[in-house]
């Protein structure tokens, strides 16, 4: 069974959490996507916060985001602010 974000994924909906409030951006938002999307507000929080959870391990050890350059042998630099890292 696939989960609430996987559903709106394959919508072309892109869904982030902002504090405690879900945000959803798309080309199109339908009133029956806003309406799923808010009737499984609980699940998709759970959702997000554990695909970011995954995640976290890539962030920037120095900055936080995950935005980096792949320089081989598992080692990293972060595009933010140039630190370089190895991934353990």
């Amino acid at each position: 069974m696939s989960t609430v974000l996987e559903q709106l994924r394959k919508a072309r909906i892109t869904a982030f959490m902002k504090g405690d409030k879900i945000r959803l951006r798309g080309q199109q938002l339908p009133p029956e996507i806003v309406e799923f999307a808010r009737r499984n507000k609980a699940q998709l929080m759970a959702d997000l916060a554990e695909e970011e959870a995954a995640h976290e391990y890539l962030k920037c050890p120095k900055c936080g985001i995950l935005d980096y350059e792949p320089l081989g042998d598992r080692r990293r630099r972060c595009y933010g602010c140039g630190n370089e890292w190895v991934l353990m």
